[in-house]
């Protein structure tokens, strides 16, 4: 029998070994911005046993909020972990395209129809969260039911929470890890020095301007 707490404890440890502290040499964000800290959640994919640890903790996050009638994966990064939920759980799958296709069924949903279906939008990370949140618009647009959003990881910017209370109807985003869990855990296994807390503290207050006061300002793409 699956003790799920215990592997939330484990699932959400993994996550102290995959974070990259880069405030002198900032990441470009898919968003454009330029971020110090970048959480490579799809470092976590390559062993069986981490998978295994995450999977039994996004099922046991989701069925504490929601019971779905489908899985959807987010293009790219959220597909897999979708696929394995879903099959992990013998739930229905599809993932869902940033862009209709232009051949073929020119489908954007691909998998089976989320008409008048309980869907639960799956993404890997969540900064600004505008590409799930297209994902979203995408399965309500074709009948399905969206009420929730799972991640693995989340950096909670108070603009991205804003950005899916903004949906017609409200979509509620819930993480296995939050910045601020992340943040708490790291300080106590001593991952991160005093000088970093105090940057990233500095960056988690204005995420999307510490670029460019630091000399990197976002790229649009």
């Amino acid at each position: 029998m699956v003790n799920f707490y215990e592997e939330t404890e484990l699932a959400k440890k993994k996550f102290l070994d995959v974070a990259r502290i880069s405030p002198e040499k900032p990441i470009q964000f898919d968003s454009g911005y330029f971020m110090p800290m970048y959480m490579n959640t799809r470092a976590l994919m390559f062993h069986h046993d981490d998978r295994t640890h995450i999977i039994h903790a996004l099922y046991w996050l989701m069925r504490q909020n929601v019971e779905p009638s489908i899985i959807a994966g987010v293009e790219t990064a959220g597909i897999p972990w979708a696929a394995w939920l879903a099959e992990k759980r013998q739930y229905p799958f599809v993932y869902v395209r940033k862009e209709r296709k232009t051949h073929g069924l020119e489908r954007q949903i691909e998998g089976g129809n989320v008409n008048g279906n309980r869907v639960v939008v799956l993404e890997e990370l969540l900064s600004t969260g505008q590409t799930a949140i297209d994902a979203i618009k995408t399965v309500r647009s074709e009948g399905g039911v969206v009420k929730y959003c799972l991640s693995l990881f989340s950096y909670n910017f108070p603009e991205t929470q804003a950005a899916f209370e903004a949906l017609d109807p409200p979509c509620k985003s819930i993480s296995l890890l939050t910045y601020d869990e992340w943040m708490t855990m790291a300080k106590e296994a001593k991952k991160i020095t005093p000088a970093d807390v105090e940057k990233l503290n500095e960056w988690n207050a204005d995420p999307f301007n510490w670029g460019e006061k630091h000399g990197f300002p976002r790229i649009q793409r």
